[in-house]
């Protein structure tokens, strides 16, 4: 099977739209007043369940909200807004409703860019090859997919993630790093079932670390290109991920990890 290459689909991880509020609806007022009898209750239940299940709604659709027009301001002016209480005031929500959802602005923007990556990783995993898709040709999916996803939000990530390195950890990145582990610790386990990846026991435990901070290199070289179509970024993330693949495919990192032993305690008994 071929590996994955870059596709043309601009939209993919695009920002959602703000939803309307949840509408408020007295559900107690159609019970009618002084209603007893064995239904009572469970109707009395199901209401329940029923304002349980609105205030739920309501609260996903605030916190919506708040995500995308906390990542249009991002995009609009590069920094966070001065104050919760004129964000606030700007979209239109309660301060309190701000609060419950997020403790700070960093807060929000983690999950902006948390957001971002699952809805990249949402979209490889729902092609139509991905189950066939060995350990290797799912990372080049997701690499290609998210620097084309990238661009609806370059501006935004030239301002934000340009001055960082790759082994910089800013608390707006948390979510971006907590969703991006997830998705390969999977990649990996599928790799190991399949032989392709390497189990070294604790060793095996700094994998997602690695890869992590290999995202964040295809990242940071993504943003620096200034080739046609990106083309050199192509090219990055299909050297180094054969490189890596082959590091943890093969014997070579035990190699190094038995040589590395070897000369330790012959540097000891040769003192300088």
């Amino acid at each position: 099977m071929n590996a994955p290459s870059r596709s043309k689909n601009g939209g993919l991880a695009a920002g959602v739209s703000i939803p309307k509020t949840c509408p408020k609806t007295d559900v107690g007022a159609i019970i009618p007043r002084g209603c007893a009898g064995p239904g009572a209750g469970l109707l009395s239940g199901l209401l329940e369940n029923y304002r349980r299940v609105s205030l739920l709604k309501h609260l996903m659709e605030t916190r919506e909200r708040i995500r995308s027009a906390f990542g249009e301001h991002l995009r609009e002016h590069g920094r966070p807004p001065e104050t919760v209480f004129a964000f606030c005031k700007q979209i239109e929500i309660p301060e309190r409703d701000f609060f419950r959802e997020f403790a700070s602005f960093d807060a929000v923007e983690s999950d902006y860019w948390e957001h971002l990556v699952s809805s990249v990783v949402g979209a490889v995993e729902g092609g139509s090859e991905w189950k066939e898709f060995n350990a290797r040709q799912r990372l080049l999916s997701f690499l290609y997919a998210f620097c084309e996803a990238s661009l609806d939000h370059r501006s935004l990530m030239l301002s934000r993630l340009g001055p960082l390195g790759p082994l910089a950890k800013p608390n707006f990145l948390k979510g971006f790093e907590r969703s991006f582990r997830v998705f390969a610790k999977g990649v990996l386990e599928h790799g190991m079932s399949g032989g392709e990846v390497a189990e070294r026991g604790r060793l095996a435990g700094l994998y997602p670390d690695a890869l992590y901070t290999h995202f964040r290199s295809v990242v940071d070289f993504n943003l620096k290109d200034d080739s046609i179509n990106y083309e050199r970024t192509d090219a990055f993330i299909e050297k180094t991920v054969a490189v890596a693949f082959d590091l943890i495919r093969t014997q070579v990192v035990d190699s190094a990890l038995d040589l590395a032993r070897f000369l330790i305690p012959c540097r000891d008994r040769n003192p300088a």
